[in-house]
This record gives structure tokens, C-alpha cells and sequence, in this order.
């Protein structure tokens, strides 16, 4: 049986700090004081795939990307 998990990335160079992200709060956060977002969580269930990839559409700085572990 396959277990996928989608590993989010974030390219915290390429950040702006639009917040785009913040949609998904419990994946993303923007620190207080700080310019760019981190990750609260780096894997998530791949039952989340249209989240991540509407997450990934949304960045205005293209600093979202991801991919798909098999097994994981």
C-alpha cells in the first residue's frame, strides 16, 4: 500500500512576504517582525494535493513549490 505525503518547500530567498500563503495557516506563518514566511510543517497529507498546488499558483514570488514522496 502507498503512502504519499506531499513535501512543501519554500524557497525563503525568493520570499516577499505577500502572505499569500497564509491561507494555509497551519502550513505557513509570517513571523511577527519578519519579512518572509516560514514553515510550521514541512510534510502533509497528499489528500491536501489541490490546496498545495492552488498555494503554489497563489505565490506572487513563486517561492512555493513541492513534491510527492512515495512511502513516506
Amino acid at each position: 500500500m502507498s503512502d504519499k505525503k506531499i513535501e512543501v518547500i519554500l524557497d525563503t530567498k525568493q520570499c516577499q512576504g505577500y502572505g499569500m500563503c497564509l491561507m494555509s495557516e497551519d502550513i505557513f506563518e509570517i513571523p511577527q517582525g519578519s519579512q518572509v514566511a516560514t514553515l510550521k510543517q514541512h510534510l502533509v497529507d497528499f489528500s491536501r494535493e489541490d490546496e498545495i498546488h492552488e498555494l503554489v499558483g497563489a505565490c506572487p514570488a513563486q517561492a512555493i513549490s513541492f513534491r510527492i514522496l512515495e512511502n513516506a
